[in-house]
């Protein structure tokens, strides 16, 4: 479980904060802020997708599903761990 920035609490799940996108808000179910990442967060996400079709270019089947499950866990990984929460300012 992640903190939501504006009221603190523990209740934003690896599932919601993964689904969260520049463009994409999600809600706080404690406070109903709406909340986002990042800009810089897409350039994570470019560089798995590029990983990924390189690995399939340059592997064989068996090696390139294992390595893009390795990149898909280390982009989860990361974008949980250090890709912040901010609240979205409304337009």
């Amino acid at each position: 479980m992640d903190r939501c920035p504006n009221c603190k609490e523990k209740n934003i799940s690896l599932g919601t904060k993964i689904m969260a996108g520049p463009t994409r808000t999600i809600l706080c179910t404690k406070c109903g802020a709406l909340l986002t990442v990042p800009w810089y967060s897409m350039l994570l996400t470019v560089i798995m997708i590029g990983l990924i079709v390189w690995f399939s270019k340059a592997l064989t089947i068996d090696m390139y599903m294992l390595s893009s499950m390795i990149v898909i866990v280390a982009y989860v990984f990361i974008k949980y761990k250090l890709v912040p929460l901010k609240i979205r300012k409304k337009h």
